[in-house]
């Protein structure tokens, strides 16, 4: 994998669902790959799979992309993608519980300091949170750096109250979810609760259940709740969800496929894993919600496109309009862009940057795609 940065950058060109995000600190670029709206059909190859938070830092002193922060690879709930067929043959090697939160990664920068980042960002409410919660606890702090002088990136999950999804938490925490390293392979389950006994154990791990079969969490999956789900991670790194059908259902109740507004919604949620889950066994719902999936997708995806090439088209106008200048000559840069762009498709987005309005996708699928 040694040209993946470049592999990356070849994605994000090909496909409108990928991306990245570019933010500046201490005079370094730090670039994060994403997805916007992708569906698992996106996710056949291995460097597809990495993007979902990986960055590279470059500038500077740095010449060359040097890897930032790593994260899990994307996988998917049990019974998706040909799931059964593709572990039939698999080891099992650990089983672990899954937590309801937001990731967060922390890497070192060359001026010794170390930052965490959300999924696209350093600057998020959740790596705010991260930075103030590891400055004052040292023994993390130190557990955090050494990891990081090793090649080895721990990935946490912030889970706190006001951001509840189902699962109920009663306080602020990180926890630790596991441990990759930059070879891109990921501790075992013996190193990884050993380096939790040794450093951090007065912080929270993603529980791993031991003496337990894939045979019982399928039942834990039909019977508890309360909790997420888990993940079963096999001896060649292939992971997968199961979450519970009691946090499924209250996540999104499935009657809302059959009104088409309404899966239109939990396509801009991106809460269709879950829904396809409740319908296994339906080939007729399952088309449904694959086929309103990928026109939602691609649609949103192509309008975010088309819109970044129309305000970049714009762009030396809208700066000179947001300068100190006379309301008159704004009225005639606003007069000059009108002309220029009335017959666009995306007007309305290009004027809402103008009054300084946020641009809101999203919403403008709900009110233009056609069912």
């Amino acid at each position: 994998m040694k040209n993946i940065y470049t592999k990356l950058l070849e994605i994000i060109e090909k496909n409108e669902a990928f991306y990245s995000v570019i933010q500046e600190i201490n005079w370094y670029k730090i670039e994060s790959f994403s997805y916007r709206l992708a569906n698992n059909e996106m996710f056949k190859q291995d460097f597809e799979k990495e993007m979902r938070g990986i960055a590279f830092i470059y500038g500077n002193k740095i010449k060359k992309p040097k890897l930032f922060t790593l994260w899990f690879h994307k996988f998917f709930n049990y019974w998706e993608w040909n799931t059964i067929s593709e572990i039939k043959w698999k080891e099992i090697c650990s089983i672990q519980d899954k937590v309801d939160g937001s990731l967060v990664m922390f890497w070192k920068l060359p001026c010794w300091k170390i930052i965490a980042k959300s999924k696209t960002s350093i600057t998020s409410y959740v790596a705010d949170f991260a930075n103030n919660f590891i400055a004052s606890d040292k023994k993390l702090y130190d557990f955090v750096e050494k990891s990081l002088e090793k090649n080895e990136f721990p990935i946490f999950e912030y889970i706190w109250p006001e951001n509840r999804i189902v699962v109920s938490y009663e306080k602020d925490e990180l926890v630790l979810l596991w441990i990759r390293k930059i070879n891109w392979e990921y501790f075992s389950a013996e190193q990884f609760e050993k380096i939790h006994n040794e450093n951090i154990s007065h912080i929270k791990i993603s529980k791993i259940h031991k003496n337990i079969t894939f045979e019982e969490v399928l039942e834990k999956q039909k019977q508890d709740e309360n909790y997420e789900g888990f993940i079963v991670n096999f001896t060649d790194w292939y992971k997968l969800k199961i979450k519970l059908q009691s946090y499924v259902i209250k996540h999104k109740a499935k009657d809302d496929i059959w009104n088409i507004k309404n899966l239109i919604e939990i396509c801009l949620n991106e809460e269709t894993d879950d829904l396809k889950t409740l319908f296994i066994w339906d080939k007729i719902a399952l088309k449904l919600i694959t086929d309103i999936e990928k026109k939602v997708f691609e649609y949103h995806n192509h309008i975010i496109s088309e819109t970044e090439i129309l305000l970049n088209e714009n762009n030396k106008l809208i700066k000179k309009f947001n300068s100190n200048i006379l309301e008159i000559e704004k009225r005639e840069i606003r007069k000059e862009i009108a002309i220029k762009n009335k017959q666009s498709k995306y007007f309305s987005l290009l004027m809402k940057k103008l009054s300084w309005k946020k641009i809101d996708y999203k919403e403008f699928v709900r009110n233009t795609i056609s069912y």
